[in-house]
């Protein structure tokens, strides 16, 4: 079996859904939406360097460096995306909210 024969965007929202956890897991009660959203890039960048990894089927070292960039640019902005969908007026921001958004979203993902 080979890195080719899995379901790609199966494993990347198992991850982005750990991933997400962990990045996630210590903002407090009341943290501003600026955090949120610096918290969702760090998140982007992350899943953009795993997601890098996953689709190199060969090494081509003059341009995976930008691949890497071009997916931690992609993540992050819709990771951040995700996040500012829970953004409320005057910056005000429910984790509940966005955890419920995120939630839904890679349920209407996976179902694709």
């Amino acid at each position: 079996m080979k890195i080719t024969d899995l379901d790609l965007k199966e494993m990347i929202g198992e991850i982005s859904g750990t991933v997400s956890s962990f990045v996630f897991k210590d903002i407090e009660p009341g943290a501003s939406a600026k955090t949120y959203i610096d918290r969702a890039a760090l998140q982007g960048e992350v899943m953009g360097r795993i997601m890098a990894v996953l689709i190199n089927e060969e090494i081509c070292p003059e341009s995976i460096a930008q691949d890497v960039e071009r997916c931690v640019g992609y993540m992050q902005d819709q990771i951040i995306k995700e996040v500012r969908a829970g953004v409320g007026p005057g910056g005000a921001i429910s984790a509940s909210m966005v955890a419920d958004e995120l939630a839904r979203r890679r349920a209407k993902n996976n179902a694709l």
